[in-house]
């Protein structure tokens, strides 16, 4: 049974599975001079530490783990209770990959997530929970557990002065986007998978921005010397190619977006997804300056767009 820290209160005496990042591992020293290890887990709900007996048959494998890594964990075991506290009872643990997470942004440490951007990671957990499409879950997935992305993402602020401009403002932002575009598809009639492709690039439609614009001063590059519109599609390069080949349409699509998006060219034909995103995008800021959303929100078109020619074009 996976679960997560937040669910702990609800298993005790269970056995249980729970995956985190691996971030403390420490030999301790019993009153009857035994020695045991103590590991600490965090996820998105919170935290959790488990206990490992020299008579387990991984004891001499803890050994070997190197804690300074945070690597990605499972963890199976015996929720207890005791002294107000829950821990786990170690029986099982394994390095795992994102391939074997089902929702990378419910592995994001609470600790590294601002106050100010815990509701939109809720948001975000629920959203890629409720994603029925699995290729695009696994992509959200992959690129919220890579490494150089994800810790940065939700940390980083949307812009160094003009909206948004504190730490966790750039999912703060990404997620309004999101859940504006996604809304107003809704309202236009579009299909499932529709909807999921405009909130998917509207999660992502800012995300160079971690090297740009950063966490505070100084920015981790200087943005007269690169557009973040830029650093979108060097970062997400790698991750778009491996869910064109699992989902070529899904693929294809979201390449095109992203790269229309990192456009400030003009062009004369606009998908529907396109305009979505954009519209959305001068809304979220625009609120956030205090501007009305009205004005913008009139300027949407009122028809729905044809699904099947627009992805049509994608098969080749």
């Amino acid at each position: 049974m996976l679960i997560n820290t937040s669910q702990l209160h609800d298993h005790v005496g269970d056995s249980i599975s729970i995956q985190g990042r691996l971030v403390g591992l420490e030999q301790c020293l019993a009153k009857n001079g035994h020695s045991y290890f103590r590991l600490k887990l965090v996820d998105s709900a919170g935290a959790i530490k488990a206990y490992v007996w020299p008579e387990a048959s991984l004891y001499d494998f803890i050994e070997t783990i190197n804690v300074s890594e945070q690597h990605l964990v499972e963890l199976n075991g015996r929720v207890t209770h005791l002294n107000g506290c829950h821990f786990l009872k170690l029986s099982e643990l394994y390095v795992v990959s994102a391939s074997h997470v089902r929702n990378g942004a419910a592995l994001l440490p609470l600790p590294l997530v601002p106050v100010r951007a815990r509701e939109a990671l809720d948001w975000l957990i629920n959203f890629i929970d409720e994603l029925s499409n699995e290729p695009l879950r696994a992509f959200l997935t992959g690129i919220l557990m890579d490494p150089t992305i994800g810790h940065r993402f939700i940390r980083c602020r949307a812009s160094a002065s003009y909206h948004s401009a504190y730490p966790g403002g750039l999912l703060v932002h990404s997620v309004q986007v999101a859940q504006l575009a996604g809304s107003w598809a809704v309202m236009l009639g579009e299909s499932e998978l529709f909807i999921a492709l405009t909130q998917v690039a509207a999660l992502l439609h800012d995300l160079g921005k971690i090297d740009t614009v950063g966490e505070k001063n100084p920015r981790p590059m200087n943005p007269s010397l690169y557009q973040h519109e830029i650093q979108t599609i060097h970062l997400l390069a790698p991750h778009i190619s491996r869910l064109i080949a699992d989902a070529r349409i899904e693929g294809m699509v979201i390449s095109h977006l992203i790269g229309r998006l990192a456009s400030t060219k003009h062009y004369r034909e606009q998908s529907m997804i396109e305009e979505l995103v954009r519209f959305a995008d001068q809304a979220s800021a625009g609120h956030q300056q205090k501007q009305s959303l009205e004005q913008l929100i009139k300027l949407l078109p009122q028809q729905s767009s044809n699904d099947d020619s627009f992805y049509n074009r994608f098969c080749v």
